[in-house]
């Protein structure tokens, strides 16, 4: 909530809104489709999760299919930003065009990073998860 907050000190209110509203709907998106892949493979890996080769084939296998979902929802989002806001949430919310446009941009690798952080806790790896997430933190500040 640190980015809302900045925001809501450093822009007006509208600005902070279109912010919260354009981050829902790519939270939605990108985070519930990564959810629902995460529910599937997860107590699956975990299963052989000493068997490395396993681990590694199931690792591509499932990079590719967040991929091949994730990339292109966001790139429609991109793209296709003016229908879907004009859809979704009437023409109002159009000034929010460009922060869901950058948003989704921001969002192209949250599956990736994902899919990296649920490997880590699988391969018993969560003291370097710990430390990533907060370099990741500081970096973002």
């Amino acid at each position: 909530n640190l980015y809302t907050l900045v925001i809501g000190k450093a822009f007006s209110s509208t600005i902070l809104g279109f912010y919260n509203r354009m981050q829902t709907i790519l939270f939605f998106t990108t985070t519930n489709l990564m959810y629902a892949l995460e529910s599937v493979y997860y107590p699956k890996l975990c299963i052989r999760k000493n068997d490395n080769s396993h681990l590694v084939q199931s690792y591509e296998i499932i990079s590719r299919l967040t991929s091949y979902f994730g990339f292109p929802v966001l790139v429609v989002m991109i793209v296709l930003g003016e229908p879907i806001i004009t859809i979704i949430l009437t023409k109002n919310w159009l000034g929010g065009l460009l922060i869901l446009r950058l948003l989704s941009f921001a969002y192209l690798f949250v599956p990736i990073t994902y899919l990296n952080n649920s490997f880590l806790k699988i391969v018993n790896k969560t003291s370097l998860l710990f430390y990533s997430n907060i370099f990741r933190k500081l970096l973002y500040m």
